[in-house]
């Protein structure tokens, strides 16, 4: 206990990743105690994401709730880990609150695009997962190397690549894939730290 305090106290401890983890994680278990996470009807009636129930349905509250269901054990630990790894290292280096609007409004982002995508292509993709959210995060490192020419604190461009590519593959066990998603939340996370970088010249303080 005393060390997480002192993590706190120093400002080192990455309390909104562990505040999304641990409601991601909480929703989960209700859905799992309730029915099961793996069916889709099931994960629709509470929040999932589809153009029929946003478009037609004017449910627009499943813009956000979507990112926080996961279709199973093996989604929701894959994409908690994503989420942990970074947001340890990326939260601690643009601060909290920017970390929070970054991970939220990518999230929203990605579940627009998937409806319009889904709307256009008439795709019967339900989607659920903080995925889009987390490829926010993705796409924020990425221009925060860009940003630093190349690479900061040992991280540079190949790395990110190989692990965008393995997060990828990590995603094809998962029957519900929402591509559009994911593509929509890495371009809205690379923007938008590149427009609070113009607008505040951010200062990346990685430790």
């Amino acid at each position: 206990m005393d060390s997480i305090r002192n993590a706190i106290k120093n400002k080192n401890f990455p309390l909104v990743t562990a505040i999304i983890v641990a409601i991601n994680v909480i929703v989960f278990i209700i859905l799992e105690f309730k029915g099961s996470t793996e069916d889709v009807d099931f994960m629709l009636g509470h929040g999932a994401l589809s153009y029929v129930n946003v478009v037609y349905g004017k449910e627009y509250y499943r813009l956000v709730t979507h990112f926080f269901l996961h279709f199973g054990y093996e989604h929701i630990i894959f994409n908690m880990f994503v989420l942990a790894a970074l947001g340890y290292y990326i939260e601690n280096a643009i601060h909290s609150a920017v970390f929070f609007a970054d991970y939220f409004l990518s999230g929203i982002f990605a579940g627009i695009v998937s409806v319009v995508w889904n709307y256009y292509t008439e795709g019967s993709v339900v989607s659920a997962g903080a995925s889009g959210a987390v490829y926010g995060i993705i796409g924020t490192l990425f221009m925060l190397i860009v940003i630093n020419k190349g690479k900061i604190h040992g991280v540079g461009f190949l790395q990110v690549a190989i692990f965008i590519v393995l997060t990828l593959f990590g995603n094809q066990g998962n029957e519900q894939i929402d591509n559009a998603a994911h593509i929509a939340g890495f371009v809205f996370g690379a923007v938008f730290i590149y427009a609070v970088h113009l607008l505040k010249k951010l200062r990346v303080t990685f430790k």
